[in-house]
């Protein structure tokens, strides 16, 4: 059973991911230009919640378990989307064990 801090975690970050839709259609719709801004206040927000969340116990931090779940993403989207066509993007499975460790991102050893 969840206890209040972390039944206003939860609620606050469905609230952030909210405005992350949001900020998002207004980038899309209006160009990068006045919103871009917007977004990436909203992802940190985002962010600053899912890290709280990882603090408070909402979830539990688990490294291989995490880094699995995002090669699957990967995976998954290479399959299903175009994200990855012709792209130079940098994946957390490239990286070396020293760019792991030192990587500031959501899903790294140093982020949430």
């Amino acid at each position: 059973m969840l206890n209040k801090a972390q039944e206003e975690i939860l609620t606050i970050l469905q609230e952030e991911c909210a405005e992350v839709i949001q900020a998002v259609s207004k980038v899309r719709r209006f160009g990068e230009a006045n919103n871009i801004e917007q977004l990436e206040q909203e992802v940190a927000d985002v962010l600053c919640m899912i890290n709280l969340a990882y603090m408070h116990g909402v979830l539990v931090k688990d490294e291989e378990r995490l880094k699995n779940r995002i090669t699957v993403k990967e995976e998954r989207l290479k399959k299903y989307s175009r994200i990855f066509e012709d792209s130079k993007e940098l994946r957390y499975e490239d990286l070396n064990e020293h760019q792991k460790n030192n990587v500031d991102w959501f899903g790294s050893p140093n982020g949430a």
